[in-house]
């Protein structure tokens, strides 16, 4: 009996802070894909379905970037890959607004991004998370800081955080060092405040792009050292493997601010899918863009990376 009661305790406490009352939010969903049986959904286990505006692409856009370790291990050439609505359900188990949230400020957060680099391009000789060539950042080239919560509490600041960097390629102090470039996911994610008292508190998301530098190095033997010269990323190409990598510093912040005031958005609604396009339809109500500069203490957090 003790343990049903705790149970159930859990529930309403991550219901409250998923923005839920406690109850089922209404009727239940009517969940089907259009396209069921056919692309993606080809091969989907019977009774494995998902609202329909999860696929739609134009108004919910996937967030595509360039990834060594696709194209390292052959998945494909270009090393492209993209994640969306779908994959972030299926990497936090629910759709609830804190995880909508994380796929609004990932999308936003990235825009800007990118548009900066548009704006204003990195020189040539300098190799940024940004590739001009693709227009899509190297998955694990963008750090990730969150203005409330602390690494390891569980709560649902933990839980946006690391839905933010699933999708940037960014994990805490036990992520996985990989290889190629930005291959490194360690210690990318940053809590820089207190947890949140309650409502009204905005949650303040950057993300920092970062830059790759290299030093030249010297066959000495069958070994290759590090030597002190420093190479760009012009003299880096002609090297070949001479070329080796040096520290990794931050280049440009986007700041993200999430207010949260979602219930106006979610008023009326039939039940959590509804409740959840609201809110992706309603972003603008939610979220505030802009640049600044890059955190202090940036490039030490960076160290060893």
């Amino acid at each position: 009996m003790l343990k049903n009661l705790a149970l159930v305790s859990t529930v309403l406490v991550f219901l409250v802070a998923c923005g839920g009352s406690g109850d089922s939010g209404g009727e239940l969903a009517t969940t089907t894909n259009t396209n069921e049986g056919k692309g993606i959904n080809k091969n989907r286990v019977k009774g494995e379905t998902y609202p329909d505006f999860y696929f739609d692409y134009k108004k919910y856009p996937r967030i595509a970037f360039k990834d060594s370790m696709v194209q390292i291990f052959g998945t494909n050439k270009e090393g492209i890959v993209s994640y969306g609505l779908e994959e972030l359900l299926k990497g936090e188990s629910h759709m609830c607004p804190v995880v909508a949230a994380s796929y609004l400020i990932s999308r936003e957060g990235i825009n800007a991004l990118k548009q900066s680099y548009v704006n204003n391009p990195a020189s040539d000789a300098e190799r940024t998370a940004y590739d001009k060539k693709s227009g899509l950042f190297y998955r694990g080239g963008i750090k990730v800081s969150s203005n409330q919560g602390a690494k390891a509490q569980g709560n649902w600041v933990n839980a946006l955080t690391k839905a933010i960097g699933f999708v940037v390629g960014a994990e805490a102090e036990n992520g996985f060092n990989g290889p190629g470039l930005f291959g490194h996911r360690k210690g990318l994610i940053s809590y820089t405040g207190e947890d949140p008292k309650g409502e009204g508190d905005n949650t303040v998301i950057t993300f920092t792009s970062m830059k790759q530098n290299y030093v030249k190095g010297e066959k000495i033997g069958d070994k290759i050292e590090k030597t002190d010269e420093i190479v760009n990323a012009t003299q880096c190409d002609s090297l070949g493997e001479l070329c080796l990598n040096s520290t990794k510093t931050c280049d440009r912040t986007i700041e993200v601010t999430y207010n949260w005031n979602i219930k106006p958005l979610i008023a009326g609604a039939k039940n959590w899918p509804e409740k959840i396009q609201n809110i992706l339809n309603g972003y603008e109500q939610l979220i505030t863009v802009k640049e600044i500069s890059n955190p202090a203490n940036c490039d030490a957090e960076l160290e060893g990376l």
